[in-house]
């Protein structure tokens, strides 16, 4: 699928494959850092952990911005979360108050609402940073397909949540996170601390080798999950696994 060029700081497509893919060839064409791209229907999208999925025209928001780090490339790991708190800062500016599950997901009443997915390339270097939110669904049967534990904004806003004002909202917030981040140096962990949906929940994390359960204590400074585990009581921080599976509270 081939889009016309764009050089305004939004770009806004029809139709794309994914605009993690889009933002990069805009990226390799000289599109500055800050500059983006959103997209009312994708085709070809991807999240966490390779997962795909195609959307309808207008019910969700796919917005990818351009990020160019001048910080040595071993700096810019926590950059995710900063993205987080980006998107935070932009719904609550909308007056819809989410939560973070570390590192990806933007949780709603207990939800997924969203999540973003940071990529990284080296040879440029660029950072694509990509942003997915559920704002309406075309029907429950719709929104189950996409993830069964799923909600929406337009579910809980007061009122109507309108895609362009949507998208404006989260670019200006992209592009004040990567003018902080340029600054900082890292994320802005008290930030996301006080969103951190997993705090004081026990949890299973999973990776490749060694899936373990534990309770979430908070952030370490450099943005890794603090676990105090289950098995021998000690407190360690994560840094590559996932939130496999959250337990119910005995409350």
């Amino acid at each position: 699928m081939s889009n016309p060029p764009c050089d305004a700081p939004l770009c806004v497509l029809d139709e794309v494959g994914s605009t993690n893919d889009e933002a990069l060839a805009m990226a390799r064409g000289g599109a500055p850092s800050g500059a983006a791209v959103m997209a009312h229907r994708q085709l070809a999208g991807r999240g966490q952990h390779g997962r795909s999925w195609v959307t309808l025209a207008g019910t969700h928001l796919y917005l990818s911005a351009i990020y160019r780090p001048t910080l040595p490339l071993n700096k810019v790991a926590g950059l995710t979360l900063e993205v987080g708190n980006a998107v935070a800062d932009a719904l609550a500016s909308l007056g819809v108050e989410i939560a973070l599950k570390w590192p990806n997901d933007v949780m709603l009443a207990d939800k997924k609402v969203g999540g973003v997915l940071c990529e990284l390339h080296a040879d440029l270097p660029v950072i694509i940073c990509g942003v997915g939110l559920n704002v309406t669904a075309a029907s429950a049967d719709e929104l189950a397909r996409i993830e069964p534990a799923a909600t929406t904004l337009s579910n809980h806003a007061d009122a109507p949540v309108e895609l362009t004002t949507l998208a404006r909202a989260v670019h200006s917030s992209l592009r004040d996170a990567f003018a902080r981040y340029e600054s900082a140096g890292q994320p802005n962990i008290d930030g996301y601390s006080k969103r951190l949906w997993s705090l004081g929940k026990t949890v299973r994390l999973s990776d490749a080798a060694n899936p373990r359960t534990g309770t979430v204590r908070g952030l370490s400074d450099d943005g890794g999950l603090l676990v105090q585990w289950s098995d021998t009581g000690e407190t360690g921080t994560v840094t590559t696994a996932r939130i496999q599976h959250v337990f119910a509270s005995d409350g």
